[in-house]
C-alpha cells in the first residue's frame, strides 16, 4: 500500500474494477516526483488481480515529435491480432507497430485502424481492458487524436484509458 495516498487508491480501485458505461477516462496530474507513476503502477497491479487485461506505454519527451509513437509503444501486446482486421486496417496497424514498411497512415485511418483492434481484441479474449500511459504531456499529437477518436467510439464497452501528466500551471 502506498503511504498517504489511501483515498487515491480508492478512487482509482473503484475506475479500474467499475462496470461498463462507467466513465472510461481517468487522468492523475500532479507535480513531478509526487508519485504519480507509483498510483498508475499501483492501479496496474489491481486491474490485473481483478482480471483486467493492462496495456501500458509511457510517453517520452524525445519522442513528442515521433507520429504514432506511444501508439507503437502501447499497442504491441495485440500485435498477433492484426491479422484478424480488414486489409486497410490491417496494412495501417502493420506500419504503425513498425511490422510492415510504409508511409504511415492518415490519422483518420489510423484512429479507425486502433478502433477495430481493439474490439478484436476485448472480442477474443473477454473480460475488461485498461490502457495505462504515463507522462501524458509529452504524448504525440498523433497518438493523442488516434486514442481520442477511438474511445469515443467505443460505445459500452469495457475498455477504460488511466494515465498520468503534470499539472498545467
Amino acid at each position: 500500500m502506498l503511504v498517504g495516498r489511501a483515498v487515491d487508491i480508492v478512487v482509482i480501485s473503484a475506475f479500474v474494477t467499475g462496470v461498463p458505461g462507467d466513465d472510461t477516462v481517468l487522468v492523475l496530474s500532479g507535480e513531478a516526483g509526487v508519485g504519480k507513476t507509483a498510483l498508475l503502477d499501483a492501479a496496474a497491479e489491481i486491474a490485473a488481480w481483478n482480471g483486467t487485461r493492462v496495456l501500458r506505454a509511457a510517453a517520452l519527451e524525445f519522442e513528442a515529435g515521433l507520429r504514432f509513437g506511444t501508439l507503437n509503444q502501447l499497442l504491441q501486446p495485440m500485435a498477433g491480432y492484426v491479422d484478424r482486421l480488414e486489409a486497410s486496417h490491417r496494412d495501417a496497424m502493420r506500419v504503425i507497430m513498425g511490422l510492415e514498411p510504409g508511409s504511415l497512415p492518415a490519422t483518420l485511418l489510423a484512429g479507425a485502424a486502433t478502433l477495430a483492434l481493439l474490439r478484436v481484441w476485448a472480442g477474443a479474449e473477454g473480460g475488461p481492458v485498461l490502457l495505462v500511459i504515463d507522462d501524458l504531456q509529452w504524448l504525440d499529437l498523433a497518438s493523442s487524436m488516434v486514442l481520442i477518436y477511438a474511445l469515443r467510439r467505443l460505445g459500452v464497452t469495457d475498455i477504460r484509458l488511466l494515465a498520468a501528466a503534470l499539472r498545467c500551471r
